[in-house]
């Protein structure tokens, strides 16, 4: 996910968003292309999937390439959909943002409407 800080991350959200519809049909987009838009934007980064399938160095390695494009404004994000295995990996998304000294981040964190409650992360 990537958030805009201001006018000149706005201008570069709008370039990743011209340059992954390039094929109209087939949208994606380089990592190479963050290099040079990724001024102004601050990226949360999910890396749980590969944590669900047992490959931590894959999420590391990506989160340490992002790191170069977003030097101080990547945050890793944890979300809690209370499914079996779940805690187990949002602990294991803290302990690989501290040893990369990043921000941990929840999102999409909502509890049942009848209790309002948070869950702990």
């Amino acid at each position: 996910m990537l958030l805009c800080a201001d006018g000149e991350g706005y201008a570069n959200l709008c370039d990743l968003l011209t340059l992954a519809h390039r094929e109209r049909l087939k949208p994606h987009l380089e990592l190479e292309h963050l290099a040079t838009h990724s001024v102004g934007l601050f990226a949360v980064a999910d890396v749980s999937a590969w944590l669900h399938a047992g490959k931590p160095n894959v999420a590391v390695a990506a989160l340490q390439r992002l790191s170069k494009y977003f030097e101080g404004r990547l945050f890793v994000e944890a979300v809690h959909h209370h499914r079996a295995g779940d805690a187990v990996i949002v602990e294991q998304l803290g302990a690989l943002s501290q040893t990369l000294g990043l921000s941990l981040v929840a999102t999409k964190c909502s509890a049942p409407r009848n209790t309002r409650r948070l869950y702990p992360l």
